[in-house]
C-alpha cells in the first residue's frame, strides 16, 4: 500500500524568461508558455527559439517541465509556420502541447506522436463527455474549463481516473465561458482566440441611468481551497497570468507551494496581494452567491494598508497593517469607489513628525500626498520595492541540445557515424587513413571531440564505438585528431539538414494533403439548400424563422415543440455549447428525437457533443454539421470530428471571427458563411447578468430570467439572462 501523499503538479505562466526563472524558484513544478505565434496571450513576451532553448535548459537542471501553448485558432495559410514550430517542440521534448484547435490536434497526433497532447481551457471541456471525446482522441491532460464547481469537478475526476486534469486556481477570469467569447473578435476584429483580446468585458457599460464594470471579473483566489482540488486528486493547480510580472509569478507561486506544503503563507499572500490582485472571489468553485464581478473597477486594488484617520494641509494619518517605505505605490478611491488615486510615496513621517524611510506594521503614520484622501478612505499598497526581484537573462544558461545515441564504425578505410532518432535516421561515412594508435586510440581522442557539437541542435547522449569485421584493422586505431574534427563538424550538419528537411517533407504534406469529400453528398441537397441560406437561424436571435425562442441554440425548455426547430421538411437542432447538467439535457434531447419523423440535423458546438451524438447516430435518420462554436479555422478540423461522426457530418460553418474571403476547395465538407442576418452571441456566461447590473447582488426575487438593454461607446447590446446563462447580443442604435 502506497502511503505517499498525492502530491498535484503547480503551473505557474511564463511571459518571460525571468517570470519562467522566478517561477521555478518560487516553488512551481512547471511553467506555461507561449512562442512569437499562435499564443492566446499575444502580447506577453513570449519565447523565441534561443531563449526556448535557454528556458529547456534550465528546466532539466532543476528537473521542472515545460508546456508549450499552441492555443489559437489557426487558419489553412499559417500551416507552414505551424508545423515549423511542432518540429521545434518535438524536437526539444517539450513535455505538453496546449491547443485550442482540433485541427491542430489532429495535425500534432498525426505528425508528432510524441508531443503530449494538453486540451486547453479554451475547448470548454466542461462536462464528463468532453473529458471522454479528448482522451479518444489522444489528449494526455484536459484543462477543465473554469465555469466548473466542486461536485462537477469531482464527478468528472471519478468518470475518468485514466486521463489528468488541469484547473485554474489563481489570476483573472473571464466573464464569458472558456472559449465561447466572441466579443472582442466581432466587435473590433481582435479575437481573443487569436490571442488578441481587446478585454471588452473590463469596459464601462451603461444602462437606464445607471453605468458600471458589469461584466468585470473579479480575480480567482482559491488559496487554501486547492487543498480540496489536491484531495479530489486533480492532477495539476495551474495559475494564471502570462502577462504578469515576474514578481507576481515568483510570491503567487510562493503561496500555492506553501498552500500545498503546509507552511506559512502569510508573507507570501501579502506579497502577491501587493502585487497585483483585483478583488478576490472563489470563482464557480463553491457554487456561492458571492459576487463574481467588481463592477466600479476592474484593475490593480492590492493590499490594504488602512484607514485614513486625520487628514491636515496635504497629509494624512493612519495606522497600517503592513511595512512601507518611499518610492512604493499606494492608492486610494474616490467617487464611490471608481475612480483610482495613484502615487508614489515620497514622504513619509512618525508619529512624532520625524521623517522615515520605512515604517513597520503597526505604526501610526503620516503622508504627505498632492492629493489627499477624507478621512475614512481606506488606503491600498499597490507596489512594493522590498519585493522588486534581481534581472536575469538567459545567456546564463547554454541553448539545449537534443541528446542521440551516436555509433561510431570503424572500417579498414572510413569511418562511419549514425543515428536513429525515429523520424531521422541518418549515417555519414568518409574515408579515413588509419593507422595503429601508440597514444590515446580512437575512442579516447573521439568521444570528447563528438560532445563539442558546436552551433548544431544535437549532442551525443552516448556514443557506442563498434569494429568492421576486418583482419586488417589494428587492434587499436588512431585517426589524426584533425580529421576527426572535420568528420564530427560534417556529422552534425548533416543531422541539423536532415531535421530541417524532415519538417520540409512533414509540411509538405499537410499542406498538400488531399482530404476526401462525403461520397452520398448528393443524396443531401435539400439540407445543403438550406444550411447555404442560413435559414435554420433568423436575423432575430432566433433557431429558426419558426420560432419564438431568443437563442440561436436548442435550449432544454425548446425540447418539447418540433415547431421550434423544423423548417422546409428537415428539422435543425444546433446544440447548446455550454450545458450545466448533461445527462439531463441529452435525456431531454433523445427524447425529443423519438416524436420526431423525417431527417434531423444536429449541429455540434462542443467536444462534449462528439461521443453523446455518437450514440444518437445509431438512427439512421439522424446528421450532424458543424456549427459556429465548432471554429473551422482550418481542414483538419472537420477529419477530428469525422472520426466521431464519420461522413454522418453533412456541412459546418467557417470559423465566424474569420473576416477574410475563404475558399472552401480544399476541404472534405462544404462550408457556409453566416451572412449578414445572423446575430450571434458574442458571449455565453454563467453569470447572471441581472446580478452584475445591480452591482453584484441580485435583486430581491431575481429568477435569472430577463432582458436588458445596455451601451458602451456608441455601441448596443442586448443581454438576455434565461436558464442560468447569459447571452450578449448586439443590436442597432435606438
Amino acid at each position: 500500500m502506497n502511503d505517499t501523499p498525492f502530491r498535484p503538479e503547480l503551473l505557474s505562466p511564463a511571459g518571460s524568461f525571468a517570470a519562467a526563472h522566478y517561477a521555478f524558484a518560487g516553488g512551481a513544478d512547471a511553467v506555461y508558455f507561449g512562442l512569437s505565434r499562435f499564443s492566446a496571450r499575444q502580447s506577453a513576451a513570449n519565447f523565441d527559439t534561443d531563449e526556448l532553448r535557454r528556458l529547456k535548459t534550465m528546466a532539466a537542471q532543476q528537473g521542472k517541465k515545460l508546456y508549450a501553448a499552441v492555443n489559437t485558432l489557426i487558419t489553412d495559410d499559417e500551416l507552414p509556420e505551424l508545423i515549423t514550430t511542432l518540429a521545434l517542440l518535438d524536437l526539444l521534448q517539450i513535455d505538453g502541447l496546449i491547443v485550442q484547435d482540433l485541427g491542430v490536434a489532429r495535425i500534432a497526433r498525426e505528425h508528432f506522436p510524441a508531443l503530449p497532447l494538453h486540451a486547453s481551457t479554451q475547448l470548454a471541456a466542461h462536462t464528463a463527455a468532453g473529458v471522454a471525446a479528448l482522451k479518444e482522441a489522444g489528449f494526455r491532460r484536459v484543462i477543465l474549463a473554469r465555469e466548473l464547481d466542486l461536485d462537477t469537478i469531482a464527478r468528472i475526476r471519478a468518470a475518468h481516473r485514466d486521463i489528468e486534469l488541469e484547473v485554474f486556481i489563481h489570476g483573472a477570469l473571464c466573464y464569458s465561458v472558456s472559449g465561447q467569447c466572441l466579443a472582442s473578435g466581432l466587435t473590433l476584429g481582435r479575437s481573443g482566440n487569436r490571442g488578441a483580446c481587446a478585454q471588452i468585458c473590463r469596459s464601462y457599460f451603461s444602462h437606464d441611468r445607471r453605468a458600471g464594470h458589469w461584466f468585470s471579473c473579479r480575480d480567482l483566489a482559491l488559496d487554501d481551497d486547492v487543498r480540496r482540488l489536491r484531495d479530489l486528486g486533480i492532477d495539476g493547480l495551474k495559475i494564471e497570468g502570462r502577462m504578469k510580472s515576474p514578481e507576481y509569478v515568483y510570491h503567487t507561486a510562493r503561496l500555492y507551494r506553501a498552500i500545498l506544503d503546509g507552511t506559512s503563507t502569510v508573507e507570501a499572500r501579502a506579497a502577491a496581494r501587493i502585487i497585483f490582485s483585483r478583488t478576490l472571489s472563489k470563482g464557480h468553485l463553491l457554487h456561492t452567491e458571492a459576487p463574481l464581478t467588481d463592477t466600479a473597477f476592474p484593475g490593480h486594488r492590492g493590499l490594504l494598508l488602512g484607514t485614513v484617520t486625520d487628514v491636515d494641509n496635504g497629509r494624512f494619518t493612519l495606522t497600517i497593517g503592513h511595512p512601507v517605505g518611499l518610492r512604493d505605490g499606494l492608492q486610494f478611491f474616490k467617487h464611490d469607489g471608481r475612480e483610482p488615486i495613484i502615487f508614489s510615496l515620497r514622504e513619509l513621517f512618525d508619529a512624532a513628525g520625524k521623517p522615515r524611510r520605512t515604517a513597520r506594521a503597526g505604526e501610526k503614520i503620516t503622508i504627505a500626498a498632492d492629493t489627499t484622501p477624507a478621512v475614512g478612505t481606506q488606503l491600498f499598497l499597490v507596489s512594493s520595492r522590498s519585493l522588486d526581484l534581481k534581472a536575469i537573462t538567459p545567456g546564463s544558461y547554454r541553448p539545449w541540445k537534443r541528446p542521440v545515441a551516436v555509433t561510431v564504425r570503424a572500417g579498414a578505410k572510413e569511418l562511419a557515424l549514425s543515428t536513429d532518432l525515429g523520424s531521422i535516421c541518418i549515417q555519414h561515412s568518409e574515408p579515413v587513413d588509419i593507422s595503429p594508435a601508440r597514444g590515446d586510440d580512437l575512442a579516447a581522442i573521439f568521444e570528447p571531440l563528438l560532445f563539442e557539437s558546436g552551433d548544431s541542435l544535437f549532442v551525443p547522449s552516448i556514443v557506442a564505438f563498434e569494429r568492421a569485421d576486418d583482419p586488417t584493422l589494428p587492434e587499436r586505431i588512431f585517426i589524426p585528431p584533425s580529421r576527426l574534427k572535420r568528420l564530427k563538424n560534417a556529422f552534425f550538419q548533416t543531422l541539423d539538414a536532415a531535421f530541417e528537411e524532415r519538417t520540409r517533407e512533414t509540411t509538405q504534406t499537410v499542406v498538400t494533403a488531399s482530404i476526401p469529400r462525403n461520397i452520398s453528398l448528393k443524396k443531401f441537397d435539400n439540407l445543403l439548400s438550406l444550411a447555404a441560406d442560413r435559414t435554420l437561424f433568423s436575423p432575430k436571435h432566433t433557431i429558426n424563422g419558426n420560432s419564438t425562442k431568443e437563442i440561436p441554440f436548442a435550449d432544454i425548455s425548446a425540447l418539447h415543440d418540433r415547431a421550434n426547430f423544423f423548417s422546409n421538411g428537415v428539422t435543425v437542432i444546433p446544440l447548446m455549447p455550454f450545458v450545466a447538467d448533461e445527462e439531463r439535457y441529452f435525456a431531454a434531447l433523445t427524447s425529443f428525437l423519438d416524436t420526431i419523423d423525417g431527417p434531423i440535423v444536429l449541429g455540434i458546438n462542443n467536444i462534449g457533443h462528439l461521443p453523446l451524438c455518437r450514440e444518437i447516430a445509431v438512427r439512421t435518420d439522424v446528421f450532424f454539421f458543424l456549427d459556429i462554436f465548432c471554429y473551422v479555422a482550418n481542414r483538419y478540423t472537420i477529419p477530428f470530428c469525422r472520426d466521431f461522426l464519420g461522413d454522418r457530418i453533412l456541412f459546418g460553418y467557417r470559423w465566424i471571427e474569420e473576416g477574410r474571403a475563404f475558399d472552401d476547395s480544399p476541404y472534405p465538407l462544404p462550408l457556409f458563411g453566416t451572412g449578414p442576418a445572423f446575430n450571434p452571441p458574442l458571449f455565453i456566461s454563467r453569470v447572471c447578468t441581472l446580478k452584475s447590473i445591480a452591482s453584484g447582488a441580485c435583486p430581491a426575487g431575481c429568477s435569472h430570467e430577463g432582458v436588458a438593454h445596455i451601451e458602451n461607446q456608441g455601441r448596443h447590446y442586448r443581454v438576455l439572462t434565461k436558464s442560468g446563462l447569459s447571452w450578449l447580443f448586439r443590436t442597432p442604435a435606438p
